[in-house]
Order: structure tokens, then sequence, then C-alpha cells
């Protein structure tokens, strides 16, 4: 399974989308090149997305803008604020739990919050109706964040707990 961290969803909505785009990872340049790039780098972070010469930056804008230039981004402004809530509650999972944390921070996360919003989860996908899209019953970037949120969950992003998804 395919994992780059804060830019899979982008990645994942624009091959959906079947937008051209060209994926460039930091472990393509040594740590002297990003030394010398980071600073040209909005807010001296990744990911950054780049289009003429432009560059976009925080993953949530990026997703947004990525989710729109695939059509997986409703036009109906309160379809659009689902959407979005969605995707900042999948967002949170990821945000509670950083790679710094030790182990007994991920075995809380995996016993408490967790627990708590996979069941939301589950109320959600189940309210979702027949089609199994989460709002506006076809693909959005909400259905994309489940998605990359879960891919996180089953790549490892809590290991060396008795993870819910196990």
């Amino acid at each position: 399974m395919h994992n780059s961290g804060r830019a899979e969803a982008t990645r994942v909505l624009l091959t959906i989308g079947k937008v051209p785009f060209e994926y460039c990872t930091i472990s393509t340049i040594s740590r002297e090149q990003w030394a010398e790039v980071k600073p040209t780098m909005p807010y001296g972070q990744l990911p950054v997305l780049e289009v003429d010469g432009k560059q976009l930056a925080q993953s949530s804008a990026i997703e947004r803008y990525a989710a729109r230039l695939a059509g997986l981004y409703p036009q109906h402004a309160w379809e659009a604020a689902k959407v979005d809530e969605l995707a900042c509650f999948m967002r949170e999972w990821l945000e509670d739990v950083s790679a710094d944390e030790k182990l007994a921070a991920r075995k809380a996360m995996v016993e408490g919050p967790l627990q708590t919003r996979m069941t939301k989860l589950n109320s959600l996908l189940t309210e979702a109706g027949p089609d199994g899209y989460l709002v506006g019953g076809r693909m959005t970037y909400a259905d994309v964040a489940v998605y990359v949120t879960m891919s996180f969950l089953i790549c490892g992003f809590f290991d060396g707990t008795n993870s819910l998804l196990a």
C-alpha cells in the first residue's frame, strides 16, 4: 500500500480525477538539498503543491484544491461543508498521535479516542446510504479522507499496539 504522509490524500485525489501531476518526495533529495530548498517553501514545510510556478502550502488547502480539480468537491455549499467536516474529523485521528509520541500514548489513543472515533465512523458509513458514499451520493474528498486515514492505520501508524484494525 502506498503512503506518502500528508501528501497522500492529494496524490489519491489527483489520481482518481486523472489529473496529471509529478509527484516528488523529500527522499529524492539529500538533507543538504532540503536545507537549501526549505527557505523557499511557504512556511518552510511540506507538502507544497506547485502549479504554473505558484506554490500552495498546507495539506488541507492542497487537498481541497486537488479535490476541486478532480471533480470530488461539491459545488453546493452545504455538501461542501459536510465534506470538510468529515475530512477534518478524519485528519484529527492522525494529529492526535505524532511520530514522536511514545508507545504508551499510542496505546492510550487506541483504548480511548480511537474506539470512539471508529464507532462514529461506523455510524457515518451506515448512514451513508446504499451507494456507500458519505455526501451527495457520489465520491467526494470526504470518502478519500476516510480511505487515507484508514490506510495510515493499516500501514502501521499504531504499530506496537493491539490496534482495532488487527
